[in-house]
Order: structure tokens, then sequence, then C-alpha cells
């Protein structure tokens, strides 16, 4: 008889703690006060999984900190305020255009989580 060997394979993800879809999870942790690093160790997936979920979480209509999201940008501030200023200039539905303006330059991990930022700041504005 052959005896089944298991598969290797990542490590496997942090057990759900609700019921509710993974996103929901992770935006309300992050809520909470988890930082995006803290995140990405607890689920075992990529900086850009999490940045993700945020969105995700937002689009939903949860509230999220842009302020404390923009903290968690590894641009330095010059940079990012290039990055969004091309938001002003090229809009935020299409990442292409602004990468572009960007000469290529600005990851495209940063480019996801600074468009949130954008798009909650300026949420943020017209509620005002």
């Amino acid at each position: 008889q052959i005896a089944e060997g298991t598969k290797p394979g990542r490590a496997s993800a942090a057990p759900r703690l609700t019921r509710g879809r993974r996103f929901e999870e992770v935006g309300a942790m992050y809520v909470e006060g988890q930082s995006i690093e803290q995140l990405q160790a607890s689920y075992g997936v990529q900086r850009s999984t999490i940045i993700n979920h945020l969105r995700n979480y937002a689009e939903a209509g949860n509230p999220l900190d842009a302020e404390r999201l923009h903290g968690e940008s590894r641009l330095p501030p010059d940079e990012q305020a290039r990055v969004l200023a091309a938001f002003d200039e090229h809009g935020t539905t299409a990442l292409r255009p602004v990468f572009d303006a960007l000469d290529e330059a600005v990851p495209w991990e940063e480019l996801h989580l600074l468009r949130l930022v954008y798009v909650l700041e300026k949420d943020g504005k017209e509620d005002t």
C-alpha cells in the first residue's frame, strides 16, 4: 500500500474570525489598529492583497482613515505628492496613465495604495 504524502505549500492563512468576506475582516482589523504589514503577516499574503482588500472595504461604504493609509506608503513625501498630483491630472479610473506620467518609476503597489488615499481624501472633502 502506498502512503499518501502531503503537498508542500505555503503556510495556511489565518483562520476566518467571522463568516463575512475576507475584505470585510481585513478592513475591520485595519480599522481596529493593525497595520498593513501586520495584516500581511497574519494572513501570509502579499502587501498588494491587503491593499486590495482595503480598497474593497472602502468601496463597500466602510470608513477608512486616509491619513493613516497615507502613512503606510513607502515613498518619500515629495514622491507621494507627485503621485497624488498625477491622479489630479489623469484621474483614478486607470493606473497606466499615472504610471506612465511618473516615468514608470513608482511601483504599482504604491499606485494602488495612493489611489485609495486619493479617493478617500477626495470623498472626505466632498462631504464637508
